[in-house]
């Protein structure tokens, strides 16, 4: 085998332009915390579908600090801030939708009492 045989092998295939939605997808991230998911695709956790009818972006969450009283700030750089902890998932937001033409972006938005 030439060297050029062995590049070409070991050279990555050229990175598609999809995106896979399940890691980013709350009926996912429902399977992986209860062991219960609406698709079977939700549940093969070796993929990500780039296509879903399914599809809508995690939930917002409520964090608290696990270190109450650390000086450091609670969401900033790195290294610098405190660390916070999972409290619960936040239910007084609604899933709001922004189109701008063929583009879609869906985002969680504060209920209005």
């Amino acid at each position: 085998m030439s060297n050029e045989d062995e590049t070409r092998r070991i050279t990555p295939p050229p990175r598609s332009k999809k995106q896979g939605l399940c890691f980013r997808c709350e009926s996912r991230a429902q399977y992986l915390e209860t062991g219960n998911g609406p698709r079977a695709e939700c549940k093969d956790v070796e993929c990500a579908k780039y296509s879903c009818y399914m599809f809508k972006p995690v939930k917002p969450i409520t964090t608290v600090p696990s270190n109450p009283g650390d000086e450091r700030p609670r969401h900033g750089p790195a290294m610098i801030s405190s660390r916070e902890q999972f409290k619960e998932v936040a239910t007084e937001f609604q899933l709001t939708l922004h189109q701008d033409g063929d583009n879609c972006t869906l985002y969680w938005v504060p209920k209005e009492n």
